[in-house]
């Protein structure tokens, strides 16, 4: 899912990888990751899974604004993936970004509360908002003698979609 150093493993057509890398430039960090088949595949439940969240990202984007509660990308991602009949990896989450790599707040993937009781967005707030989910469990487990690895429990298919986006008084910024 994440997190995977690199390994002596041959990637082959296919096969399904999460790319998550960041930068860090003038004392400031980005996030990014995407997920995508190796070569070709013309397997409709794998296309359709990976569709499904770069276009739960994308609609995750587009409801932060000023005022904006923040629970409402977190709606969003919810709703967009479970209607689809996938589960969310809820020990993973989205975050502030800044400074340092992983801040407050938090941007969960599921309705973690009510939204009326979410952060209100207001500019300056830069956030790594983090679409993670799997074909067949909410639970993650390590990789066998890897405890930096993440994988499903289940081993089911997973992928992470992400992005650095960053609140001005006038617009949101795709910052990656």
């Amino acid at each position: 899912m994440v997190h995977t150093p690199p390994s002596d493993r041959v990637l082959k057509n296919g096969d399904i990888l999460t790319v998550d890398i960041g930068m860090y430039f003038k004392g400031y960090h980005t996030d990014y990751a995407t997920t995508f088949v190796v070569g070709k595949t013309d397997n409709k439940e794998i296309i359709n899974f990976l569709e499904v969240g770069k276009r739960t990202l994308k609609k995750a984007i587009n409801q932060v604004r000023v005022g904006q509660r923040l629970g409402k990308v977190s709606e969003t991602i919810e709703d967009e993936i479970t209607k689809a009949g996938y589960f969310i990896l809820k020990d993973l989450t989205g975050h502030g970004i800044g400074k340092k790599l992983h801040m407050e707040p938090y941007v969960f993937n599921f309705r973690e509360r009510p939204t009326e009781k979410t952060l209100i967005i207001r500019p300056g707030l830069t956030i790594a908002i983090e679409v993670i989910y799997s074909m067949g469990t909410e639970e993650i487990a390590y990789e066998k003698d890897n405890d930096w690895s993440i994988i499903s429990r289940d081993k089911s298919l997973t992928a992470c979609f992400e992005h650095t986006i960053a609140v001005t008084e006038k617009q949101v910024l795709v910052l990656t």
